[in-house]
């Protein structure tokens, strides 16, 4: 039974294919027909092109001009046509079409016009070079396109001009996709085709870093990315690009500052504090880096590696009140408190304007002075207590209106916070109505005034 079945589908089959065979068969009216339709296709096409051809030439002598508008209709409807499709004699003309559209446009100060222009001549010239290499019969369109693409690649400061143009013209998603061509275009085949010595990239990068060219390219790229399309992960691909590229430390620091910062925006801490040790490896003079880091340890508490980075900092930069400082804050935290005293008054004695230093000092006897009072008072021994912590009070009122006197832009509120109680306690002892009271009265209220603080 199960014999029977299958030769009745095989025979079904059979049947379905000898079907479509005879369905398959043309007379001899229908493939002339189609012979006679694609010689119309051919003709319309040619038609085209020489429409295309002879608007896109001038003549002194005769005083004939191009019509660009014309060469530019004919060009669309011959790339519209099946042809045109891998045809190196189209986009070898198409890319001369639009070279003459892209001088007229320049010379016009037509400038969307010249950008566009620009972009799709080379892109023309390129598809012919490509396709010119793959076939014998057409190594004849081989030395023009690359021409043609050299052509535009000079006068466009290789294609980065094109990119300047959609960022003036606001079209931000043009202009990155522009400067992403033309940050690599020496590497286009077109255009490395002309390169008498194969060369690396990294030979091409240092020719062109003293013109600062790749470099300034790629940073317009960030830019475009970061701050018009506001979009860090796109930013963040452009420095990547771009770090292990600069010959320069300037570039360097530029560049790897501001990926640390994109990735702090996207809270990435792994790669933050990565791109920070890349920093301190690369520019080991640079403080920034090493502070940051600093900083991200003492957030995470991690005293250790805090104090392993400041330590190296400090020994490369030992006059730094900054850095010294911060050492003096790091051994506080670790309740190593007259070691961190020492380090207070060396950053003092380095840098006595500072409104951090001063402010540091002055929170170190502040902190001195609650701790002395928790310690008595939970002792019960008041009177006591408030003796001592008294003197490490007054001890701290000078520094912290040393740093209210530095801190101009009124940055840090702690300062104003800590004075409006040291004044607080005085006027408490000497009677708001005293003559020194009325003073310190005053000197409260513009401390509170100046960081908008309750009285």
């Amino acid at each position: 039974m199960k014999k029977i079945v299958l030769s009745a589908i095989a025979l079904a089959l059979l049947g379905a294919g000898c079907i479509t065979a005879n369905a398959q068969e043309k007379t001899k009216e229908q493939l002339k027909a189609e012979a006679a339709a694609q010689k119309a296709l051919k003709k319309e096409f040619a038609g085209y092109m020489k429409v295309a051809k002879k608007n896109s030439q001038s003549d002194p002598a005769t005083g004939v001009k191009p019509n660009v508008p014309v060469a530019l209709d004919a060009i669309k409807k011959a790339e519209a046509m099946s042809l045109s499709k891998d045809n190196a004699e189209f986009y070898l003309l198409a890319g001369q079409v639009e070279t003459v559209a892209f001088q007229e446009a320049a010379q016009a100060s037509d400038y969307p016009g010249y950008a566009a222009a620009a972009q799709a001549g080379f892109n023309y010239f390129s598809k012919a070079y490509d396709l010119s290499l793959n076939d014998k019969k057409l190594n004849k369109f081989t030395a023009p396109a690359q021409k043609g693409a050299l052509d535009i690649y000079s006068q466009t400061s290789g294609l980065a001009m094109i990119g300047n143009v959609f960022y003036q013209t606001k079209e931000y998603d043009k202009c990155l996709a522009a400067f992403r061509t033309a940050k690599t275009a020496f590497n286009i085949p077109v255009i490395a085709s002309q390169r008498s010595n194969p060369i690396s990239e990294t030979t091409i990068i240092a020719q062109y870093a003293a013109d600062s060219t790749i470099n300034n390219l790629s940073l317009n790229c960030f830019s475009v990315a970061q701050y018009m399309l506001n979009d860090t992960t796109e930013a963040i691909k452009e420095l990547i690009f771009l770090k292990d590229r600069v010959t320069d430390e300037t570039t360097t620091n530029q560049v790897l500052q501001a990926l640390a910062l994109d990735y702090y925006a996207l809270d990435d801490t792994v790669k933050f504090e990565a791109t920070l040790k890349e920093g301190v490896k690369r520019l080991p003079s640079e403080p920034w880096y090493i502070t940051n880091l600093i900083n991200l340890y003492i957030g995470r508490n991690d005293l250790n590696a805090a104090s392993e980075f400041l330590d190296k900092a400090i020994a490369s930069d030992p006059n730094n009140a900054d850095l010294i400082r911060t050492k003096g804050l790091l051994l506080e935290q670790q309740e190593k408190i007259e070691e961190a005293l020492t380090f207070y008054e060396k950053a003092l004695a380095l840098d006595p304007s500072s409104a951090t230093v001063n402010s540091a000092m002055g929170r170190y006897y502040y902190n001195r002075a609650q701790n002395i009072e928790d310690e008595y008072y939970n002792k019960k021994k008041f009177e006591e207590g408030d003796r001592q912590a008294t003197v490490m009070y007054e001890k701290a009122l000078p520094y912290y209106e040393a740093a209210f006197s530095f801190d101009s832009e009124r940055k840090d509120k702690g300062i104003g916070i800590a004075l409006r109680q040291l004044y607080g306690r005085r006027i408490a002892k000497v009677g708001k109505t005293s003559a020194e009271g009325k003073e310190l009265t005053a000197k409260r209220q513009e401390v509170c005034a100046a960081y908008e603080l309750e009285q």
